[in-house]
């Protein structure tokens, strides 16, 4: 499976120059792709943010509606985690490599999330995030 943080999640509904490079790289694999709470959440917020940042030029409510469908059809595969287990898993990987790679909560989280997908392939358009993964040995590109 796919774990995309949200970097790299909102390239398929926001045309970056980098876009199509990521959708590629998705495809590649032929594996599916995997969304938790957060993404939900940050997706919606960024979509919401990108309209408030553009003076309303960038309608958010498409692009959501968009995202939302997508999730309704099946395209992703929704994780379902124990909250309690991923904050525990926060704090021992905050401990683990947080004084020496500077990583921000919600990386954290992205991070403890993904260490539940089994085989999970870590896609991020973050550098520091995908070091962090680098060295909990997590499988990335």
């Amino acid at each position: 499976m796919i774990y995309c943080d949200t970097s790299v999640l909102l390239k398929l509904y926001i045309r970056e120059k980098d876009s199509n490079a990521w959708i590629d790289q998705i495809q590649k694999h032929n594996l599916p792709l995997t969304v938790s709470f957060l993404h939900q959440i940050e997706i919606v917020n960024a979509l919401t943010l990108l309209e408030y940042r553009s003076k309303g030029e960038i309608r958010s409510k498409p692009l959501i509606a968009r995202f939302e469908e997508d999730l309704a059809e099946g395209i992703y595969q929704q994780l379902e985690v124990d909250l309690i287990s991923t904050i525990q898993k926060c704090q021992k990987i905050s401990q683990k490599i947080t004084a020496v790679t500077g990583l921000r909560t919600l990386d954290l989280m992205h991070l403890a999330l993904a260490f539940s997908v089994p085989k999970v392939l870590f896609l991020t358009a973050d550098d520091l995030q995908q070091r962090a993964a680098n060295q909990l040995g997590m499988k990335t590109e």
